[in-house]
């Protein structure tokens, strides 16, 4: 049965290559939105990342930590700032993770439960240190990156 909007001509009609033609536009336009030259979110949502690293909570810097890690980056130069953070952030968590070790095990009259011998607190303390001071070389890097991904948003 034929309508008024369809016509034969050969073995298609002309409904099924109007829709054809109107769906190919559609996917057409649709791709090049999505692959046109729009301001990424990714600088944006990298730098707050970093910002919420910097304002946790001790207790809370582990999450925001991955949370940094896990941060997207669109090109190698996003890639390496969110890097040299994430390296930053490692290492201060390290030196606070072994501190809190060092405070843990130590004397009974020093609040700690006495289980580590001082020679033992001063190996973890000397590896808490050497974590500060890897934290303290990344952390003008990632600063100094954050802020260049932040004029960029």
């Amino acid at each position: 049965m034929r309508g008024p909007l369809v016509r034969r001509r050969g073995r298609g009609s002309f409904l099924a290559t109007s829709t054809l033609v109107l769906a190919s536009t559609a996917m057409t336009s649709l791709a090049s939105l999505a692959c046109g030259k729009r301001p990424s979110e990714s600088p944006r949502v990298l730098v707050r990342a970093y910002q919420a690293f910097q304002a946790a909570s001790p207790t809370d810097r582990a999450a925001a930590l991955a949370d940094l890690t896990s941060a997207p980056c669109d090109d190698p130069s996003m890639c390496g700032a969110r890097d040299v953070c994430v390296t930053y952030g490692k290492a201060l968590e390290r030196a606070r993770t072994l501190t809190s070790k060092a405070r843990e095990l130590g004397p009974e009259d020093g609040g700690g439960n006495g289980a580590a011998t001082e020679s033992e607190r001063s190996i973890i303390l000397a590896s808490a240190q050497q974590a500060l001071e890897e934290a303290e070389k990344a952390q003008p890097k990632c600063a100094a990156a954050m802020e260049k991904l932040g004029g960029q948003s």
